[in-house]
């Protein structure tokens, strides 16, 4: 691909699928690799910067990904070639990545610069070539979607400017000798809102677009654009005498995260303010699992949906009556399908308003649910017959039976055997006499144990009976609590069979504690809020 443009224009090509792993072989060999290549050539007689960005999915992970490789400027007339294998090698794409694409932008002065991106196995036998495009010049963003991975399949697009911009969103996808796209209508957004993309419905339409153009079956990866609509004819603002103009949207982003698209407004239109009818909605949240809408202008709709960004069993979100303004809807946490305790999971939560005008405004934001399950540290009581006697206990094979006298590091006397077999499995226990030990190393006979003024977690505080949690760590860090529906706990231990969107609650020493106990799953929320889990407020 070889293009010119003026010295002051960005111009950015697109390559929505470029392949790691042989077509032909993947089916039989999904481990064949290619080593794919992107070779650049700078026909300026002064110095080019290029930027080059891979976008990928990562399997079980719902947000796209987008890495920025380092490319050192082109000399004039230098052909560079960037192997995109090296970038694996160092980390910059994962070793699981089976394709990506990628986008290429430079400022030309003026720009001449030819690109040619392929995939090659290492005797040469196969070659891949990567089909490409240009964006059109309006164009201020893209992001990466994968139907298989079911990445970036709800891309949105916010106006940070303080005016109203219009936007046409087109889907870009490689076919066998071309690159192809299918555009959306166009859509107006308000200031400091925005819109939510449903790709896979997009892709499942049978609706042209006003190309005459359809998605063809089969398509499985992508990129999303989002262009200005500087040629398009004034938008009639119903209900005003004037019209308001189209604004374009800024051609700098602020920022890209993962499928959000953050866009900088331009001017403010010369329509005076009672020509403008936006449609806004606004979202308060009244408790954990609640939250009150109110839409302008009056007379539309609410409509409510829930889109997974990681875990397994995500929160719905649902309203009883879709025309009340406001509009309550409830978040609610997912049955557990099994009665052994599952993973919740982060889910994307949307409200939109769907104004009498025909546009609709929405509110995106994040909530938790969680897999419950209850735990408990060793109890002598529980190993006790009626009659004070010693009951047996087999672990892994091991039978632990009878009396031990005097165990090292704990007040003399007789202790049931199964009990200290439990403390050594379990990490803690209570005594009969309710003295708390820990398990310190050994087997029978020669362990050893100590005494404790209290059961303490992973994290090496106090564990709190019925308020604290173990937890995943890379979910919910250090120095957190977690608001459930049933109680606010700190997370202060951890568990090996703990991980994702799974709490364990501390019930205490012995059965009777986790008595009764039901491995729910409870929409949450982490104070204070993090990525992985965002405030019981967050709204």
């Amino acid at each position: 691909a070889r293009h010119r443009q003026a010295s002051d224009a960005q111009t950015t090509w697109v390559f929505p699928n470029v392949v790691l792993t042989s077509p032909s072989d993947i089916a039989s060999n999904p481990q064949s690799k290619l080593r794919s290549f992107a070779i650049l050539t700078n026909g300026n007689s002064s110095p080019l910067q290029v930027q080059v960005n891979a976008d990928f999915s990562v399997s079980g992970d719902h947000q796209p990904h987008r890495v920025a490789l380092p490319v050192a400027e082109l000399a004039p007339s230098e052909t560079r070639v960037i192997d995109f294998s090296q970038l694996i090698a160092s980390g910059y794409i994962p070793e699981s990545v089976r394709q990506f694409a990628v986008s290429v932008a430079h400022v030309g002065s003026p720009g001449d610069l030819a690109i040619t991106i392929l995939s090659a196995s290492e005797d040469k036998k196969i070659v891949v070539p990567s089909e490409g495009a240009i964006l059109d010049s309006g164009s201020a963003q893209t992001s990466y979607w994968s139907v298989p991975a079911q990445s970036g399949m709800f891309p949105q697009v916010k106006n940070e400017g303080n005016a109203t911009v219009s936007a046409t969103f087109a889907l870009l996808f490689a076919t066998t000798d071309r690159v192809e796209n299918v555009v959306l209508p166009t859509v107006s957004i308000a200031p400091n809102r925005g819109r939510k993309i449903n790709i896979g419905e997009v892709l499942a339409s049978s609706i042209p677009d006003e190309n005459g153009r359809v998605a063809p079956a089969g398509v499985a990866t992508g990129i999303i654009a989002v262009s200005s609509q500087r040629n398009r004819p004034p938008m009639a603002i119903p209900g005003g005498e004037c019209p308001q103009e189209c604004l374009p949207i800024g051609s700098a982003p602020r920022k890209v995260l993962a499928s959000s698209i953050h866009f900088a407004g331009l001017a403010a239109t010369a329509a005076s303010a009672a020509c403008t009818v936006p449609c806004t909605i606004s979202v308060s949240r009244s408790s954990l699992t609640q939250t009150s809408s109110s839409g302008s202008p009056s007379g539309g709709s609410f409509s409510y949906s829930s889109a997974v960004v990681s875990g397994q069993l995500p929160a719905s979100y649902t309203t009883g009556n879709a025309t009340a303004n406001p509009n309550t809807a409830n978040i609610v946490a997912p049955k557990n399908p099994q009665s052994p305790p599952s993973p919740g999971g982060l889910a994307e939560l949307t409200a939109s308003y769907h104004c009498p005008t025909g546009d609709t405004d929405l509110h995106p934001f994040r909530v938790p649910t969680f897999g419950l399950s209850c735990y408990i540290l060793a109890d002598e009581n529980d190993f006790l017959t009626a009659t004070q006697t010693c009951k047996s206990l087999t672990i892994s094979g091991t039978t632990y039976s009878g009396v031990t006298t005097n165990p090292p590091g704990l007040p003399a006397g007789d202790y049931c055997t199964s009990f200290l077999g439990d403390v050594r499995l379990q990490g803690s226990g209570s005594t009969r006499n309710g003295t708390k030990i820990h398990f310190l190393s050994g087997t029978n006979p020669t362990w050893q144990f100590s005494v404790v003024a209290n059961f303490t977690g992973a994290d090496g505080t106090a564990l709190i009976p019925n308020g604290s949690v173990a937890r995943d760590r890379s979910i919910v860090p250090r120095n957190t609590r977690v608001q459930l529906q049933s109680n606010t706990y700190v997370a202060n231990d951890t568990g090996g069979a703990i991980k994702g969107y799974r709490l364990d609650v501390f019930g205490g020493a012995g059965r009777a504690s986790c008595a009764g106990f039901s491995n729910i799953i409870s929409v949450g929320g982490c104070i204070p809020a993090v990525k992985t889990c965002p405030a019981p407020t967050d709204h």
